[in-house]
């Protein structure tokens, strides 16, 4: 097996050094490398950025693996750019020195991340001291709110929409699409508000979390071969067939 790697820093060393000790690896390359790497890969001299001349390198070289690091697509790099501090809630990989090099490269992007077990207090916290609070919901949550989603009810969290209301915060759904190569386009749509202010917070939190959900419905419906779930939203055999998303009647709106 051929395995290009793409970087030059200290985390595309170790990834280097790891990959080299497999009997599957026949030759490793890695673009742009630096000396160390170069002890133990062939270094080529090719920007990480250069997504053509990777492309057309990995087709000539009949390359079988490529590895690279991502630590600034999507909503975390633009919002880096924007200079929004924030608070991500993630679930921490068992290995020790992922989570550390994961915990590194957000903080590189001002970007703190809180586990989702027992994450209410932290996010509070997160927000009185001025940080944005951002989080993936499209996923099911077991002890959620029942939420339509695609005509079926789906237990979803309420804690986006009861933060933003407890702390008069704008609720803002923010959308990635995936563009060519390694390229996304992050877009921040106008803020959601309760239909009723008189209502309860519970019910307008419902309200919220519905809005958001049509956003989802919408995105989705536009590619539904671009979303991935990594989390089965309704539990088997709880629903007959999916509702049709997009064109292709047969594609399931969650993973396996």
């Amino acid at each position: 097996m051929k395995v290009l790697v793409i970087g030059g820093g200290g985390r595309e060393h170790t990834l280097v050094w790891k990959i080299a000790q497999s009997p599957l690896v026949e030759k490793i390359y890695c673009a742009p490398g630096n000396p160390g790497i170069a002890e133990l890969a062939e270094c080529v001299h090719i920007g990480a950025d250069e997504i053509e001349t990777l492309r057309d390198f990995a087709l000539a070289e009949k390359i079988d693996l490529m590895a690279e690091r991502c630590i600034a697509s999507g909503p975390r790099g633009a919002m880096a750019k924007l200079g929004i501090p924030y608070t991500c809630l993630y679930t921490p990989p068992s290995n020790p020195l992922l989570d550390r090099l994961l915990l590194d490269s957000r903080r590189a992007l001002n970007c703190e991340l809180i586990p989702r077990e027992n994450s209410v207090r932290p996010l509070m916290r997160a927000m009185q001291n001025g940080r944005t609070a951002a989080m993936v919901i499209d996923r099911r949550v077991d002890d959620g709110e029942p939420i339509r989603f695609f005509g079926h009810d789906k237990l979803s969290t309420l804690l986006p929409a009861k933060l933003a209301l407890k702390f008069n915060c704008a609720l803002v759904p923010v959308q990635v699409e995936r563009l060519k190569d390694a390229r996304f386009r992050v877009t921040f749509h106008p803020p959601l508000h309760p239909g009723s202010t008189v209502a309860d917070e519970n019910s307008q939190a419902i309200d919220l979390t519905q809005q958001i959900h049509a956003h989802f419905e919408d995105w989705i419906r536009q590619n539904p071969q671009d979303w991935f779930c990594s989390k089965r939203l309704w539990p088997r055999g709880t629903i007959g067939q999916p509702e049709e998303v997009g064109s292709n009647a047969d594609a399931e709106p969650y993973a396996n």
